[in-house]
């Protein structure tokens, strides 16, 4: 039964040797004709798998060595809550071939500088005149610290050649000034918007109970973008953005909304409102935010997300719940769409355990009766294992109707993964300690636990990523973000007790916020943001 299941510590630990490599149906990070990895995507792929199967420079030896440390830091106006991306083998006009680090910061802006040096290529200020960041005097929200901008993760279309980023901004004088977001897409080589863009981000949802318009105000984009890519590569790409409220205010005025745009013309393709229905209160709620992390998107084409607190009722609105949308976002009774919602959804609202504090992670194609899986993960400290092919709905009074469920701390992260050489599947997350959990054939066992307490005053974890090279025996490394206080920890993916290597990272400025720093590994260096803009590691 959910939440029945202690973290048991038992069982064989995780070989030192044992390491991730590349296996059909996964989707890594592309690598490009130099050799050099793209990180284009929050978590490396639309799985969300923190997996670089890449990585050829650093290992387990070499990171643990005096070989290794920081190499430089480039400085931004304001912080970048995203992960780092690294666009590898861009032709920068009159100015050759550069890998860029691109990062937007919650002052609204969007850099681009060289992963390799640090030298500033392009810099986009979405502001200027009465065009401002929304300060926390307006916002009343200080889960960002002073101010919101861009909050979440860009994406990069190399085919396109562009950046996607989503900036909220306040705009106008005295009693008129306004909240808006806005979809940007800017030339990945020089950071000039394209045609058409950027986009004002509105919506209306039409549903048997009337309309909904969408209120920036109450809104809160935090969760990394989505480049959704039809299965059958035909059609355009479309971004993905979801939102959650502001704080959990206005309750009874925001809801989760997922908005899809046309990744070529900018033109808004669907709209989905989660929690269209009030409960007895009169509130909604229902926000997507899974801690920074984002939607996924498996190889059939099918999009997934977790749900915070919010209505409930199985037919219209899926607070507290994981949806799989098909590929358009049809209307939640179209084909293809199904949920999962745990029996406790009511009791969890209620203690304000959201089921979507945490993000989701989808597997590549798994060995035995259950080949394509998923994980999610929240605030009631569940791990909960699903069949994507049946999510499992709503049973009320319980069981759960999932393949196993293991209790290991509330999160405010995302997991990460990887498969060894042998093609078992381990899953790395954060409820306090890190913990090691093999999934296998549609269950859970936790074989290893770290040291170290990954936590804050107002929530448990960080996000993990992991970096190694196919089968390579040592080269598997978890590198990971402690909070309070602030600094990079590489971890023996084999033995996770082990520290490789640490580095702090200064003091964090806003002890009220939830940040959730993800590290980028990436061509031999780690880059990962701290309180005024991106440490760059390395071997000297």
């Amino acid at each position: 039964m959910r939440g029945r299941l202690a973290l048991l510590l038992f069982g064989a630990l995780l070989p030192s040797a044992a390491v991730a490599q590349s296996l059909p149906g996964s989707l890594g990070p592309g690598v490009r004709a130099s050799g050099k990895v793209d990180n284009d995507t929050y978590h490396y792929d639309t799985l969300r798998s923190g997996w670089n199967n890449a990585e050829s420079a650093l290992n387990t030896t070499n990171v643990a060595s005096k070989s290794f440390g920081r190499l430089f830091s480039v400085i931004t106006d304001g912080v970048a809550y995203g992960q780092p991306l690294i666009a590898a083998d861009v032709t920068i006009p009159a100015d050759g071939l550069h890998d860029l680090l691109i990062a937007g910061t919650n002052r609204d802006l969007l850099y681009a500088y060289d992963a390799n040096t640090g030298k500033l290529i392009w810099k986009d200020n979405f502001t200027g005149g009465d065009v401002t960041d929304v300060p926390l005097s307006f916002s009343g929200c200080d889960n960002t610290g002073d101010s919101d901008g861009i909050l979440s993760t860009p994406v990069v279309d190399r085919k396109l050649g562009a950046v996607f980023v989503v900036a909220a901004t306040l705009e106008g004088s005295g009693k008129a000034k306004a909240m808006h977001y806005r979809l940007h897409r800017v030339h990945l080589a020089t950071g000039v918007e394209f045609a058409g863009s950027p986009v004002d981000i509105t919506a209306t949802y039409n549903w048997s109970g009337g309309s909904i318009a969408f209120q920036p105000r109450y809104q809160y984009q935090r969760p990394a973008l989505l480049e959704w890519t039809p299965p059958t590569g035909g059609g355009h790409p479309q971004i993905d953005i979801a939102f959650s409220g502001q704080c959990d205010f206005n309750g009874n005025i925001y809801h989760g909304w997922i908005l899809a745009y046309d990744a070529y013309t900018l033109a808004q393709t669907a709209v989905q409102n989660i929690t269209p229905a009030q409960d007895s209160q009169g509130n909604y709620f229902g926000g997507i935010w899974m801690s920074g992390s984002g939607p996924a998107e498996d190889d059939k084409g099918f999009v997934y997300l977790a749900v915070g607190n919010g209505t409930f009722d199985g037919l219209t609105s899926y607070g507290e719940s994981v949806l799989k949308f098909p590929g358009n976002l049809s209307d939640a009774k179209g084909s293809g769409f199904q949920f999962f919602t745990p029996y406790t959804v009511f009791q969890d609202n209620a203690a304000d355990n959201d089921t979507g504090s945490g993000g989701i992670i989808l597997f590549p194609k798994q060995r035995g009766s259950y080949p394509d899986v998923m994980v999610m993960q929240g605030k009631d400290g569940v791990i909960t294992l699903l069949d994507r092919d049946k999510m499992g709905g709503y049973v009320p009074g319980g069981p759960d109707n999932a393949l196993a469920e293991l209790q290991a701390g509330g999160v405010w992260s995302a997991p990460a993964y990887y498969q060894d050489s042998s093609g078992n599947t381990y899953l790395y997350t954060t409820g306090g300690t890190i913990v090691t959990v093999q999934i296998a054939n549609g269950t859970l066992n936790v074989v290893d636990a770290g040291k170290i307490i990954f936590g804050a005053p107002n929530g448990n974890g960080s996000t993990p990523t992991i970096s190694s090279y196919q089968s390579e025996a040592g080269s598997a490394i978890v590198w990971i973000v402690q909070r309070q206080p602030l600094g990079l920890y590489a971890l023996d993916a084999g033995a996770i007790y082990t520290t490789l290597f640490s580095y702090p990272l200064g003091k964090w400025n806003f002890p009220d916020s939830n940040p959730t720093f993800v590290p980028t590994v990436a061509n031999g260096k780690v880059y990962v943001a701290d309180a005024s803009g991106i440490v760059v590691f390395g071997l000297h």
